[in-house]
């Protein structure tokens, strides 16, 4: 695994490792999937995606993906890296609405020119590892990341035929939202206190966030807080009273009646099913 640049990680999996993860993954980081053999289903925002051999499902940062099948053969390859990193290397190619139209069709499926240029750039960074402790070594892993980045990032565009689009200051606020979101959705769940945080008026802010991004913030606050509900009702070692209390909810009930609004099930049903 590449350490110590950026948090930038790539391993291959299989089904016996996918099994051996929880099947939630939910992190501020953004990442990537290359399925190489066989096939597995991802659920991301209650949306399905299939991946089978020649696929690339692009993980966006601040989301949850939850993993509902693999087959017995099933082979990938993954990458992830910070949020800083990554958005640092696409923000002169692309604009936060490109940016959430990945995050509802991440899937795209991949020519053979496509697939060589992104394995061969994952090969190198691989054999590059055993010196990562040079001078250079990190320099070298950090630029090698970033042109993958870039490869991934222009396979997908090419695949659905997207311009990539400058960002502009809206873009940065959306973006700055979401950073924080991520970090204070459990104990802080009122638009002014993200307002703020960045010198903005509530009604300025959520305007700007409903016009980048077509949702307002409560309701990427409502998502944040559901996501890691549900994660965390996956979990049988922990009550729903603990899970109320560690999302910041007065009383149990209270976390009931809100789960199941967002839902359609409590979270005693949902943890059933």
């Amino acid at each position: 695994m590449i350490r110590e640049v950026h948090n930038i990680d790539i391993f291959d999996i299989t089904k016996d490792f996918v099994d051996k993860m929880s099947p939630f993954i939910h992190s501020d980081k953004n990442g990537f999937l290359l399925c190489k053999q066989g096939h597995i289903q991802l659920s991301l925002d209650n949306n399905v995606f299939d991946i089978n051999s020649g696929d690339l499902y692009i993980y966006p940062s601040f989301s949850q993906t939850f993993i509902k099948e693999v087959s017995e053969d099933f082979f990938g390859v993954v990458g992830i890296a910070d949020f800083d990193f990554v958005i640092s290397t696409i923000t002169p190619v692309s604009n936060t609405r490109q940016q959430i139209y990945i995050r509802s069709r991440p899937c795209v499926t991949l020519t053979q020119g496509q697939l060589n240029c992104i394995e061969e750039i994952i090969g190198v960074i691989k054999r590059r590892l055993a010196e990562s402790d040079r001078p250079l070594g990190l320099q070298i892993l950090s630029t090698l990341a970033q042109t993958m980045c870039l490869e991934i990032l222009d396979a997908y565009f090419a695949g659905l035929s997207i311009n990539p689009l400058l960002q502009n200051r809206k873009d940065k606020i959306f973006q700055k939202f979401l950073q924080d979101c991520f970090r204070h959705y459990k104990k802080h769940k009122d638009v002014k206190f993200y307002a703020e945080l960045q010198n903005l008026t509530p009604r300025h802010f959520s305007t700007v966030i409903h016009e980048i991004s077509g949702k307002t913030p409560i309701e990427w606050l409502e998502v944040s807080v559901i996501n890691e509900a549900k994660k965390m009702l996956a979990d049988p070692n922990l009550s729903i009273k603990e899970i109320a209390r560690q999302l910041n909810f007065n009383d149990q009930s209270l976390f009931g009646r809100y789960f199941k609004n967002k839902v359609g099930v409590s979270p005693k049903k949902f943890r059933e099913q």
